[in-house]
């Protein structure tokens, strides 16, 4: 038969129209046989969609066994190089079904990760715990503890260094390989959602990696440690940049594409999370090309690096783009059933998108159907970011007393889950707080005093952090307090500073919310010019209310 296919066959695409010569010839096994080619060159072509309605007729008409599992384990490639990751899932377990035992692993191990990167989490988590016992690992208890074992394995970590010994992967035995690569499944299917357990294994995912010396294996795990620690912040700027240039040195060397994609990713997580917008834009779209056009199997990565992306735009006001691609992308996810996608594209930065549009009744409609469909037996990721848009979106549209209230009510779940760890989060959450209690202090003068001693605290906070990106945070909010508690020098000096300090960090939109309150307050022909300069800036990126739309950005003005 294979004599006979490559005789038939004549160059790139011959294969499928021989399999539509065999189909209308109504010649089944022939037509399946010639399917399956036809699908390797729809995958290497990156036609992951088509390649898997060709391997869904083969099976159709391919007896039971060894050939059907293989088959079947095509299939869920092509689904989930697709971004189908729960019609993936279930194909990898239906091949995993009376396969060996090292192979039955790990066809579980795709399917555990699949369902997990595409939001089917309660599910994922159980398959996860499945294939983490068969390795004699555990999923930590409670985020407490997986904090506790991520910190004392970090330490050792560090202790011993990054050294290792090359091996080619064929020289490691393939148990460990396995190991390894249950622990970059449990890595990746969790830091989006779970991000303190995902840090818990993926200090073990590192240490293991590194002992076996294969290569491939160093780079993923290398890359992923450098996002860890780049969400430390300013802390941990030295080792992040060393695990970066490492990852990147060695992806560079063993020449794979993914390695090189996921080297790229993690130097632009880096900037990223250290404040370095534009260069994390440049970092982050040559990543996402890579991913896309040179890898296979790259779902998570591609959906990975666009949410720090969109993170990018969004901080560099370039809010008319992220509306432009995020219209794209939650409508795409719709169509693959892709649950993760549809919800982490709706409950970040696509808040600005409908408040810019000046509908934050969308907003709010938009988050609450996203997370209607989330998961509700952990508080995760997820339910931190829905937390922050609705906030805002209550500042937006002067509902400041159940903002203030929401904020304060889930406090305790952002800490107990460890989010406030990360410094990006922790700064947004802080600020976020201080922004509502400032606006709640604006209409309800019993209880300013106190508001306002909150918003001073978290201003101190933020100033703590000692980063060019909080800098303008903090200073915007000593300048309302001071507003509000009428010390108008003082407040038109922190303005001033704040303003400065978004330019420098290219902050467009902050830059645009404090020069209005700024030009408020100090009123005449100057206050009317920053106002005008501020609304032009707003109106660039389509802004229908910049009034409204600062109030979701910066604190209200005393003068309202």
């Amino acid at each position: 038969v294979e004599r006979e296919m490559n005789a038939e066959r004549t160059g790139p695409g011959a294969a499928e129209a021989i399999f539509h010569h065999y189909r209308a010839a109504d010649e089944p096994l022939m037509a399946a046989r010639h399917a399956i080619v036809a699908a390797e060159e729809a995958t290497r072509a990156l036609a992951f969609d088509r390649a898997g309605q060709l391997y869904k007729f083969a099976l159709e008409h391919t007896a039971e066994g060894e050939e059907r599992r293989l088959i079947l384990a095509q299939l869920g490639n092509s689904l989930a190089n697709a971004g189908r990751g729960r019609e993936a899932a279930d194909t990898y377990l239906e091949a995993a079904a009376g396969a060996p035992e090292l192979d039955a692993l790990d066809l579980r191990r795709m399917a555990a990760e699949q369902l997990l990167v595409s939001g089917h989490v309660d599910r994922g988590l159980e398959e996860l715990k499945s294939v983490l016992a068969a390795q004699d690992l555990k999923l930590a208890k409670t985020p407490r503890r997986a904090y506790f074992s991520r910190v004392l394995r970090r330490g050792a970590l560090w202790r011993r260094g990054f050294e290792f010994t090359e091996r080619p992967a064929a020289k490691v035995p393939p148990e460990d390989l396995m190991r390894i690569d249950v622990l970059w499944s449990a890595v990746v299917g969790l830091v989006l959602i779970d991000f303190i357990r995902g840090a818990d294994f993926q200090s073990r995912h590192v240490v293991l990696a590194l002992e076996a010396g294969e290569p491939y294996r160093i780079v993923r795990a290398l890359a992923l440690e450098a996002c860890y620690v780049a969400t430390g912040g300013g802390r941990g700027q030295w080792r992040t940049a060393r695990l970066v240039e490492e990852a990147s040195k060695l992806a560079r060397r063993i020449d794979n594409p993914h390695a090189i994609g996921l080297a790229s990713f993690a130097e632009g997580a880096a900037a990223y999370f250290e404040g370095h917008w534009a260069r994390a834009r440049v970092l982050l779209e040559r990543a996402e090309e890579l991913f896309r056009d040179s890898c296979f199997g790259v779902h998570w990565e591609i959906m990975a690096t666009r949410v720090l992306l969109h993170g990018a735009l969004y901080h560099l006001g370039q809010i008319a783009i992220l509306s432009k691609r995020l219209s794209i992308l939650v409508d795409e996810a719709a169509l693959r059933g892709d649950l993760f996608a549809g919800t982490v594209y709706r409950v970040g930065h696509s808040t600005s998108m409908w408040l810019a549009s000046d509908n934050p009744e969308r907003a709010l409609r938009n988050v609450d159907e996203a997370m209607a469909q989330w998961s509700h037996q952990g508080y995760y990721v997820q339910h931190a970011l829905a937390l922050l848009a609705r906030v805002r979106v209550f500042l937006y549209a002067a509902r400041a007393e159940e903002g203030h209230e929401l904020m304060e009510k889930a406090w305790p779940a952002l800490e107990e889950n460890y989010f406030l760890k990360m410094q990006y989060m922790r700064v947004e959450a802080v600020y976020c707080r201080a922004l509502a209690a400032i606006t709640y202090a604006h209409s309800n003068a019993r209880k300013k005093s106190g508001l306002l001693i909150l918003a001073h605290r978290c201003a101190l906070e933020i100033q703590g952090e000692g980063m060019k990106w909080t800098e303008p945070h903090a200073a915007v909010l000593f300048g309302s307090v001071c507003e509000h508690r009428g010390e108008i020098d003082a407040a038109v000096k922190h303005y001033r500073a704040a303003i400065s300090g978004f330019q420098a960090a290219n902050m467009v939109m902050g830059e645009a919310a404090a020069k209005l309150r700024l030009g408020e307050l100090i009123g005449g022909e100057k206050g009317r010019a920053l106002v005008s300069e501020a609304f032009t800036q707003m109106a660039e990126q389509n802004v229908k209310n910049p009034i409204r739309f600062s109030l979701a950005m910066v604190p209200i003005s005393s003068r309202y």
